[in-house]
């Protein structure tokens, strides 16, 4: 168990309070390929920028370290830029500034200001191709002050109360990804529907719906009116019906629309560098 706020635990809770709470207690987790392959890029990447700097007078220290009270945040490289002035920067493994980047150097400047009372408004990201993006801060730090103090429970020890299962886009790459989906699993938890929010999940919860079973039981198929069409609108107790009773539903039979001529279109890429690698396509003409 970490008694320390730090910068991963930050990034993590950004991500999902649960991911949070596991890093916080020290468990084990499996971790992504891709995430392991971006972090060897940033080590090669955060080698490579400093070689490249030199020692320039107003670097104050490279791979530091910053502590105030229970706070702690790396930095990668600490500039000096006036009296009690800084500028922190953060090297990446990608081509790409993500939210999680923002997150971590405005976190590293909380620290500073911390510190020295005197908080960066700027900050720098290195990305890979040693192109340099400079970043302003001010618009995360409301992140920060609203993790920190959620934070504090956990890493002072005064709260073990772990958040509820509630699945989202990072869950692929997580290195509790196969836990909390088994956990979800053993729940029969709604978090497991496509489209499910936090807000929605209240919604339900207050009505005393609190798992997929009992969502299903609300779905009621209307009935057709002469001619008129189904309603394609997504319906989340109708996929809660389809995983309860483990079958196939149509909401309508999809409308095909075929010529003579018609073209398929394919395009491999690599969305983190822009970059569109492969592209098929394919030509048909009667049969």
């Amino acid at each position: 168990m970490t008694e320390t706020i730090t910068s991963e635990l930050v990034v993590a809770y950004s991500h999902c309070p649960r991911k949070a709470y596991l890093v916080c207690k020290g468990e084990a987790g499996d971790p992504h390929a891709l995430v392991e392959i971006i972090e060897r890029r940033a080590r090669a990447n955060r080698e490579r920028y400093v070689q490249s700097l030199g020692q320039p007078s107003d670097l104050v220290s490279t791979n530091v370290t910053l502590r105030s009270g229970n706070t702690e945040a790396s930095c990668d490289v600490l500039m000096r830029r006036g009296e009690n002035s800084f500028e922190p920067t953060l090297v990446t493994g990608t081509r790409k500034v993500t939210e999680d980047m923002k997150i971590s150097l405005a976190y590293v400047a909380h620290v500073i200001d911390q510190l020295y009372h005197r908080k960066p408004s700027v900050g720098t990201i290195v990305l890979e191709q040693n192109k340099i993006q400079k970043v302003k801060l001010e618009a995360s730090y409301d992140t920060i002050n609203k993790i920190i103090p959620a934070l504090q429970p956990w890493v002072s020890g005064t709260s073990d109360e772990a958040p509820v299962v509630m699945l989202n886009k990072h869950c692929p790459s997580c290195q509790f990804r196969h836990k909390c989906k088994a956990a979800a699993e053993q729940a029969d938890s709604l978090t497991l529907l496509d489209r499910m929010t936090p807000k929605l999940m209240r919604r339900f919860q207050r009505k005393g719906i609190f798992s997929i079973t009992q969502l299903s039981y609300l779905f009621r198929p209307r009935r057709k009116k002469g001619k008129a069409k189904a309603s394609n609108v997504f319906k989340l107790e109708l996929q809660a019906l389809a995983i309860r009773s483990r079958e196939i539903y149509l909401q309508a039979v999809p409308s095909i629309p075929r010529t003579d001529l018609e073209l398929f279109l394919d395009v491999e890429s690599l969305p983190d560098e822009d970059q569109h690698y492969l592209i098929g396509l394919t030509i048909r003409e009667g049969s």
